[in-house]
């Protein structure tokens, strides 16, 4: 169950900066998960040297831990440049935390990827993914798999991870307004629309419950939190 005091002022502002509902709930997903990163932190498939979601954390967490990230990509300037459908580039047992955001759909061989992962967490480390579900063709260059929570689950458990938590994020009126994002160019109608599809979710949400009606989830997407044991 996603938490919801605080939702609409988070979501209003992350829509006022462009970002899609879909990002938008991932972040406030993410957000609390966050608050607990400390160490060295690899982030795999960055993006580039300072993502959008950096700011979720605490100014005292960024000043204490160690932010490496990776992306295949010369030219976004990461920390590291290389090819996670290769081997990683680390020792094994170096990272407290690895973090995954919205990638694990691009990989041929997800579970090799896990286990490289794995690999190079220290005991006890974790392992943050993000995962699109209900979400158009994102080729990154590559887009081969959407997963559900027993697909994560089940890739998870195939790597060695234990499974601290799987939670979904968005409904059917997000995702069908994230389907439709591009007809909401301007800044006061993208936000407008991305609190009343939170609102509908909601409304749905408790009609459902009030009718008794059987449903099954619809979700934008997952966060993942995952623990390689001790």
């Amino acid at each position: 169950m996603m938490r919801k005091k605080g939702l609409i002022k988070f979501i209003w502002g992350e829509a006022w900066t462009g970002k899609t509902i879909y990002r938008s709930l991932m972040y406030w997903t993410l957000k609390p998960w966050l608050s607990e990163t400390k160490g060295v932190v690899l982030d795999l498939a960055s993006g580039g040297s300072n993502p959008t979601y950096l700011r979720l954390l605490k100014e005292s967490q960024r000043l204490d831990m160690f932010y490496c990230p990776l992306d295949y990509k010369p030219e976004l300037s990461p920390m590291v440049v290389a090819d996670i459908n290769r081997t990683l580039p680390f020792k094994e047992t170096i990272a407290d935390e690895v973090w995954l955001i919205s990638s694990i759909h691009i990989y041929a061989e997800p579970v090799l990827v896990l286990q490289d992962i794995f690999r190079i967490l220290k005991p006890g480390g974790r392992l943050i993914l993000t995962s699109p579900l209900n979400a158009n063709v994102m080729p990154q260059p590559t887009d081969y798999f959407r997963y559900t929570s027993q697909g994560i689950e089940l890739l998870l458990q195939r790597s060695g991870f234990r499974s601290v938590a799987i939670q979904s994020f968005g409904e059917r009126w997000t995702c069908a307004l994230f389907f439709l994002q591009n007809f909401f160019q301007f800044p006061m109608v993208w936000a407008l629309s991305q609190i009343t599809a939170l609102l509908l979710d909601n409304i749905t949400e408790r009609a459902v419950k009030l009718l008794k009606k059987r449903t099954h989830a619809c979700p934008l997407g997952f966060v993942a939190v995952a623990e390689k044991p001790k």
